[in-house]
């Protein structure tokens, strides 16, 4: 008996381990339970008051009923009363066409005046009953215009909350692609990233190489999407040059040469319209992380490189603010092609020559 007691007393601790194992699943379960709860009383809301207004649109036909229903009968004793007045008319005349005794001549000559005045009397009695008759219609009839107008009115706004409702649905729908397709950009962007710390070790085969993966670089990036033109290949160039990767000789060549633009290439080497364009100098130029040191001629080729060994990244660290900077081109460029910004363009300049800057820093170092 006490085995079996220690036994029982040992399957607590079990029993509570496995509870707190299911515990995060269930609380999921319970959130997304609480959100779907919340969702269909915001439709019964929704439904309740589209039954209000069709009760108000039934409440509206059925006085509009009652209103025509009143209408015929007023005009039935209308009609009677006609009749009625005719059928007197009728019979006085037959009695005074019977009074042919000359003793009953002035009496039936007075008898027709009154009969005369009286029939005067009804007859103007009966055109103001008609005339009131006739306003009572036309008040109705402009109360059922009226009705008609407001129940038009009704169904429009019915129509239009259904609308909203429909828009409110394909807004959160498309809320959701654009994350997905967010989630996505970001994902390439770093993968991109990622990616561009390998060029400094590679040895590109020459300078047409090396203008070719530039080109490839503006026009697969989500920048070169927006401001693929002529001006995205006028900063490209223009870095190059500033980088000293391109000279007047070389700039010349049939690689480079046709994305120079009807310009020529001789406006990238003018300092003063270089300047003009509020193109920031050289060594700030950095891609992603990089920064570009003081370049040397090397006295083989003739071409500036980066000395060796003067590479300097920074630390990655999520509470640096130069690890926010380095990421900065690559999140205002995803939101401006979400939200359209009045600067959308400088910013896309800006990050193409932060481009130019990475691809300076991966030529090959002699």
């Amino acid at each position: 008996m006490e085995e079996a007691i220690k036994g029982k007393e040992r399957v607590p601790p079990a029993t509570s381990s496995v509870a707190f194992d299911i515990k995060g699943p269930w609380s999921v379960l319970g959130e997304r339970l609480f959100e779907i709860r919340r969702e269909e009383e915001k439709i019964l809301g929704n439904t309740s008051q589209v039954l209000e207004v069709v009760r108000s649109l039934k409440g509206e036909e059925e006085g509009e009923a009652h209103y025509l229903q009143r209408i015929k009968e007023l005009e039935g004793a209308l009609l009677q009363a006609t009749k009625r007045s005719q059928n007197d008319h009728r019979e006085e005349l037959g009695k005074l066409y019977k009074l042919d005794n000359a003793e009953w001549a002035n009496k039936s000559e007075v008898a027709r005046g009154e009969f005369h005045h009286s029939l005067s009397d009804v007859s103007r009695a009966h055109s103001a009953h008609v005339k009131d008759l006739q306003k009572r219609i036309k008040e109705l009839d402009d109360e059922r215009e009226a009705l008609k107008e407001e129940r038009i009115w009704l169904r429009n706004e019915l129509a239009k909350a259904k609308e909203v409702s429909s828009e409110a649905r394909e807004a959160t729908s498309e809320a959701r692609r654009r994350e997905e397709l967010l989630k996505s950009e970001v994902h390439s962007l770093r993968a991109l990233v990622e990616n561009s710390s390998g060029w400094r070790g590679r040895r590109m085969e020459d300078l047409e190489e090396a203008v070719r993966r530039a080109v490839k670089i503006v026009s697969a990036s989500p920048v070169g999407h927006h401001v693929k033109n002529q001006a995205a290949f006028d900063v490209l160039l223009q870095t190059l040059v500033d980088v000293s990767i391109l000279n007047q000789e070389n700039i010349r060549g049939p690689v480079v040469l046709p994305f120079c633009g009807p310009k020529g290439p001789d406006r990238f080497f003018d300092a003063r319209s270089y300047y003009a364009k509020g193109v920031p100098p050289a060594g700030s130029y950095a891609g992603w992380g990089y920064q570009l040191p003081p370049l040397r001629r090397s006295p083989k080729e003739g071409q500036i490189t980066p000395p060796r060994g003067q590479m300097v990244r920074p630390r990655r660290s999520s509470r640096s603010p130069e690890a926010r900077s380095t990421r900065e081109p690559e999140v205002t460029c995803l939101r401006s092609r979400l939200v359209p910004q009045p600067n959308h363009q400088h910013l896309c300049l800006k990050e193409l020559s932060s481009r130019g800057g990475v691809l300076a820093a991966s030529q090959p170092h002699h």
